[in-house]
């Protein structure tokens, strides 16, 4: 190839390259554009179910699947007792030290104080669609409107502390999915408006760059937060069809760049359990909304294997890496019990089964 500059000079052509398909490659070819996203609902909600899985688990909650479902109520009645705080998190003052505990301190509390509201928003929310308790979904609802008056580029945006605006962005997501029924067209434009700005932060900081370098730690969980984002907003903001074909391109060319087809990463043991168990969640979206199984590909058919091998039952330890030291296998419990059921893999439900037998992550993810 060659390439033209504005007064019409040509590059020198570029030397050519080759590379080989192994033998043993996996075929798993990506879907194209216009099919993939065809396969999104058209209705709410989009992420984890879809509209027409409802009666289903409606009919699980009231019958096989009942004990989940009365945890989720019992955890919804404590949030009704006492709402999480909606007034926006404060920024850090001009004369903060970077680094310092006080720093630190409203950094990682501004984390969680986003998680406590619109987490509980979101689990509100899903309970509603299974239960039909309408307190549940207007408490949802107010605290979806109230975190939506926060402002995009404050506390919480993405590119000024991006561990509050993750989860900002996907619980949002995920609430305004959830509860979207409820949701008034001037109440439904406000929330398009907040994600339009935060979806475009998170897509210009990772588009196109971690294509072509995916190494940052934080990125490789951004780009399915923004994913899911995009699911959720398709069709509603413009824009959103590009976060998700980003997002699917990441997973299907570049994700993980930790490893290669043996299930290893790169990271060490608590950076894989932490990640991988953000990533999980964007498994099961992408299979409800896309059908597309993260599974058929290599490294996750291999994923569980690592644990296996790197802290097999009673090991103390994780090897090199953050974090690990202090590492056991029943860590990975929780994580290897959804990997399992995931994937079917009989080999890591005996690792699961050593430690004790399956583990729920508990939530409307455990209840997915």
């Amino acid at each position: 190839y060659r390439g033209f500059d504005k007064a019409g000079a040509a590059t020198n052509w570029s030397r050519s390259r080759r590379f080989s398909i192994a033998r043993d490659a996996v075929s798993m070819p990506m879907p194209p554009r216009a099919e993939l996203l065809s396969r999104i609902p058209e209705t709410h909600p989009r992420l984890f179910v879809r509209p027409e899985d409802l009666p289903r688990m409606r009919e699980l909650a009231r019958g096989s699947m009942k004990e989940q479902y009365d945890a989720l109520v019992w955890r919804c009645e404590k949030m009704l007792a006492n709402p999480p705080a909606t007034a926006e998190p404060r920024k850090y003052p001009p004369d903060m030290k970077k680094g310092s505990p006080e720093w630190k301190e409203l950094w990682w509390g501004n984390r969680n104080y986003t998680t406590a509201a619109l987490d509980t928003a979101a689990t509100l929310a899903f309970t509603r669609l299974l239960g039909g308790n309408e307190e549940y979904g207007e408490l949802a609802k107010r605290i979806l409107l109230d975190c939506a008056k926060w402002d995009p580029k404050g506390a919480t945006g993405y590119r000024y502390n991006d561990e509050a605006g993750m989860p900002y962005n996907y619980y949002f997501a995920r609430t305004y999915s959830f509860v979207n029924d409820l949701l008034t067209e001037e109440e439904k434009e406000l929330c398009r408006g907040v994600m339009k700005i935060r979806g475009d932060e998170m897509y210009r900081h990772l588009y196109p760059n971690h294509l072509w370098r995916p190494y940052s730690s934080h990125s490789n969980r951004a780009w399915h937060f923004l994913g899911e984002v995009g699911i959720a907003m398709m069709g509603e903001v413009e824009g959103a069809e590009d976060w998700v074909w980003f997002a699917m391109n990441v997973f299907y060319n570049t994700y993980p760049v930790w490893s290669d087809a043996d299930g290893g990463w790169h990271e060490g043991f608590s950076y894989w359990k932490s990640y991988i168990n953000r990533f999980t969640w964007w498994a099961d979206v992408m299979r409800s909304a896309t059908g597309v199984n993260a599974d058929d590909k290599p490294y996750f058919s291999k994923i569980g294997y690592y644990p296996m091998y790197l802290l097999p039952p009673g090991k103390v330890g994780g090897g090199f890496g953050d974090l690990n030291g202090g590492s056991t296998a029943s860590s990975a419990q929780t994580l290897m019990s959804q990997l399992a059921v995931q994937a079917g893999n009989a080999h890591w439900q005996w690792y699961v089964d050593q430690l004790g037998g399956a583990r729920n992550e508990g939530g409307y993810i455990g209840f997915v």
